[in-house]
This record gives structure tokens, sequence and C-alpha cells, in this order.
């Protein structure tokens, strides 16, 4: 059985024709469910919805705060099927969409996230700078060139992704802190969550015949809006680089990058070049993007959950709050010929209760003479730390195997 999951707001009229759509899908032999989350939506949209009652394997839920990640990990809790697939509600897809997923799950049991082509299809006709954008991050349309076959996380978007269900019985789920909610936010919630299974050894298969259109509404092809949408995503990538633990960009850096942008932008203005202006632009707000989230982080960073530090000669835990969430930075012993090439911790809940979930990170370390690295922690993980005893597991893979150390530690103030 497959579950597709939609989150939605204020979109009542679009809704209509895209559940027409939907309608016309060819039926999996296993059945199916459509989970549509009404995210706290003030038009027709409940109306909109009931009207399918009769012609959809419909289930509704209202997710009250506002947030796309937050919606879809409230439809998560609803999920009957085997593969969980995500769509949008300005997605239009082909008859056949649910059917060549569900093939492909089947037919590749060795992968556990897929994804097939979203193309465009235009409101309005697009203006000739259209030709400039960058259409992945600004209007979410994937790789036309991608074939059958293994693919990395990154090409595929919220708009046509399945990942098989098992993968959110361990409680991972988006993190609530990324993804669309008011209107200044950092994109890239579903990226961050294919890139975070990716390192838990997940991996991405495209579908190229699961299809489906993007809606590209009129007002979104003005320069004004891309421009927003750039500074969106450089938030969203420097937000995933430190939660990667990649190499981040430094202030000095960033700086350097907003000067280069802008005498760049100053210098294509100059000489009347269309193409190199918007190009420069983008690449200014991309920057001025990244430097905002990293004046966000400097100012988050260090500030410390309430509990009980686990500190020995062996191992060191520390988790740090940053209000929308934190990191767990863990450092281990450094033993000479005994490279550690990856560390995990789980919290796992002394007393045995449902609603507390079992936190897993999964990295390699940045250094693997060092030992140390750090895995984020969304905020309802958080709030549940520090309501909450837990036993901290620790494990390092090195040359001579893996190595667990563990030890309970009161979260509660």
């Amino acid at each position: 059985m497959l579950s597709v999951i939609m989150a939605t707001r204020n979109r009542d009229r679009l809704l209509r024709d895209v559940l027409e759509a939907f309608c016309r899908l060819q039926q999996p032999s296993s059945g199916w469910q459509l989970i549509i989350v009404d995210n706290d939506s003030t038009d027709d949209t409940t109306q909109v919805i009931a009207s399918f009652a009769n012609r959809l394997p419909l289930q509704t839920v209202h997710e009250r705060e506002l947030g796309k990640s937050r919606a879809l990990n409230h439809g998560l809790g609803l999920v009957k099927g085997d593969l969980t697939v995500f769509t949008d509600d300005d997605i239009f897809p082909c008859t056949e969409w649910l059917v060549k997923l569900k093939e492909a799950a089947d037919s590749q049991p060795g992968y556990s996230m897929f994804g097939g082509p979203i193309m465009a299809r235009w409101e309005a006709p697009p203006p000739y700078w259209i030709r400039w954008v960058h259409e992945a991050p600004v209007y979410g349309l994937t790789n036309p060139s991608l074939e059958d076959g293994p693919t990395d996380p990154w090409e595929l978007f919220g708009g046509n992704m399945a990942i098989r269900a098992s993968v959110f019985h361990s409680g991972i789920r988006f993190l609530t802190s990324m993804g669309p909610r008011g209107s200044n936010y950092p994109i890239g919630g579903e990226t961050e969550l294919l890139m975070r299974l990716a390192r838990q050894g997940h991996k991405a298969w495209h579908v190229k015949g699961a299809l489906v259109e993007h809606l590209v509404q009129k007002e979104h092809l003005n320069q004004t809006w891309v421009m927003r949408r750039a500074l969106r995503a450089g938030r969203g990538s420097y937000r995933i680089q430190n939660m990667q633990n990649n190499k981040v960009h430094t202030p000095l850096y960033l700086l350097r990058v907003l000067l280069k942008a802008g005498f760049d932008m100053t210098k294509a203005g100059v000489s009347f070049r269309q193409e190199a202006l918007f190009r420069s632009r983008w690449r200014l707000n991309i920057a001025r993007g990244q430097a905002t989230e990293a004046r966000i982080w400097s100012r988050q960073t260090g500030k410390t959950v309430p509990i009980k530090l686990w500190e020995s000669l062996a191992v060191a835990v520390r988790v740090e709050d940053f209000g929308e969430g934190g990191v767990a930075r863990i450092k281990l012993a450094v033993h000479p010929g005994q490279e550690t090439k990856r560390i995990f911790v789980h919290f796992i809940p002394v007393t045995p209760n449902p609603l507390c979930r079992i936190f897993i990170g999964d990295h390699e370390v940045r250094d693997p003479a060092s030992a140390e690295t750090s895995c984020f922690i969304s905020a309802e993980d958080m709030a549940m730390l520090k309501m909450a005893s837990y036993i901290v597991r620790v494990g390092a893979e090195r040359i001579d195997g893996i190595h667990v150390w563990e030890r309970n530690v009161l979260t509660r103030e």
C-alpha cells in the first residue's frame, strides 16, 4: 500500500484542480491512501477537500501550528502503507505516477528513497530571463537528463519523492525549523532529510516514468520573487552545511563573497549586461542568506540545555539548545593508530514511553585524529530531552571494530 502525504494552506482553487488530476491516477494494485494536512487554512480548503471524499481514498487532518515540515510530520503519524509518497498542493501527476513509484520500490529493495522528474507547468508564458534562473532551488524542477537508476539524494525534491515507511518507524522526522513557515525561513527541509538519510546509509533511485508537473504561478515569474528565493536558499544551504559537519563559511569568507558579488553587480549594471547583472544579484542574495543564517547560528550557539553532562576519560557529550533545535556534540579520547571513522549517538528513554522517541545521530567525524562530531536535534526532540531521563549510548567505528559506551543521564532541570 502507498500513503501519499500533501500539506496545504489557503490554496482552495488550485487544490481543486490538483485533486481532479489525482482522480485520474491509475490505482496501484496494493491500494493507496491520500493524507491531506490542512495547515490552518482560512479559505474554502476544508470544503474543497470534502467534495472529493467519494472520489479519492482521503484522510484529512488539521495542523494548527504553521509550517510545512510540521504539517508533514503530523501526516506521517497516519501512514498505513509501506511506501510514503510526498507531494505538494501545486503538483499535477501523470496518470502512471503512483504505479511507477511502486514498481521501482518493489524492484529495488536495496534503495529507500525514490523520486521522479518534476517539469514546469507555466501559468503564464515565462519571460526571456527565465533561462538564467537556477530552476532547482527556485522552482523545484529536476534535471531532465536523469535516467532510471541510482542518483544522488539532492537530485530528489519534495514535490515528487517517496521514502520507505520503515525509515520513519525509528522516529525520523522533518526538521520543523526548515521549510515554508511564514515569510522568512530557510528552504531545504526535504533536502536536509534526504541528506541525513544518506549519511545513515540509505540510497536514492530515480524513476523516470514517475513524472509530475509543478505549476509555476505567474506571480513567481518576476525577478523580485526569484531574488527572495535566493535569500532563503542561502539560509538553507548554510544550515544544512552546519548540520552535516561540512566546512561552513566563516564570517570573513562571507564578507569577501558579499563584497565581490556587490562589485560584480555594480560592474554588470554599468556595462548594461542584463544576464551578468541577474547572475551577480543571485550570488549576492545567496551570500546574504548565508550571512543571515551565520548570524543566527552565532547568536544561538552556546545556549546549553541544563543537563548533567557526561564527561569521562573516554567520552564527553554536550548538548546545546538553539531554541529551534539543538546540537549534541560528542568527543572521544584519541587513540594513536586507531583513527575514528564514524561516531553514532542514541538517546534512549529510561522509562518506556511512546511519546519519547529514540534520537539517533550517525556521522562521519570531521577529523579522524580528533574523534569529534556533532548531530542535529530537532526542536521537538529537544523539548522531550529536557523532560525525561535517558540512556546515552555512544559508539565509534574504528579500525579494530565498533566500540560502545553507555551511561544513564538525567536530563530534567
